[in-house]
């Protein structure tokens, strides 16, 4: 079933018709409902193309957060053929909130670096709310340089999908790691 946000109603109203017609028709087959149902169709695609065109920054907003919105790997399986997803940040841990790896689109060698928020709880709890840990940030730092290493002649794009839905309204305080952010620092001021 489709979800609705509260400023679509009257497209959910015009669906929930179209639904109703159908099953009447499909109970019924003396009722001829074709030519009715095309009407409120063809109506309910105006209606939300009219809205679409007026929307204010907070419905905006919603709309980017959409639950049926796609995530990441909708985006990957869509677009994008052999893909190897990269795991790691080749100091401590692999953040699950940060997808990355690489595949290709449109017949050219690509690296992707995507935010994985996950659509029910388990999988938003293994992705972490779609919150990034540090080690997100390296695994993803270390993943733009591929294309550069693997490419002979003109690197290819890297290619980077944020999921806007994963911004959080407030920062939790989450103490300094630890575990391999001193290396890592160390690797990136060490002179070449």
């Amino acid at each position: 079933m489709q979800t609705y946000l509260e400023f679509e109603k009257q497209i959910a109203d015009l669906d929930g018709k179209v639904r109703e017609l159908r099953t009447v028709g499909e109970a019924d087959d003396a009722v001829k409902i074709d030519e009715e149902v095309s009407k409120l169709e063809a109506k309910s695609h105006t209606a939300l193309a009219d809205l679409y065109k007026k929307l204010d920054p907070w419905q905006k907003t919603q709309v980017a957060r959409h639950p049926d919105r796609p995530h990441f790997k909708d985006y990957v399986a869509a677009m994008v053929e052999d893909f190897q997803s990269l795991a790691g940040d080749r100091a401590y841990a692999d953040d699950h909130a940060i997808q990355t790896g690489i595949g290709r689109f449109r017949g050219r060698s690509v690296a992707i670096i995507g935010h994985e928020k996950g659509n029910d709880t388990q999988s938003r709890l293994k992705h972490n709310f779609g919150m990034a840990r540090p080690e997100g940030y390296r695994k993803s730092s270390s993943v733009k340089a591929v294309p550069a290493a693997l490419s002979q002649s003109r690197p290819p794009p890297a290619s980077t999908c944020w999921n806007t839905q994963s911004i959080p309204s407030s920062r939790r305080k989450v103490p300094l790691p630890s575990y391999g952010a001193t290396q890592h620092g160390r690797r990136k001021l060490r002179p070449r």
